[in-house]
């Protein structure tokens, strides 16, 4: 179950850019 873990740290980490870029 680590990839499922990693799977879930990427998209937190994509979600995080994308917050990042909308308060730009």
């Amino acid at each position: 179950m680590i990839l499922l873990e990693t799977e879930k740290e990427k998209v937190r980490k994509s979600q995080r850019e994308r917050e990042r870029e909308t308060d730009k």
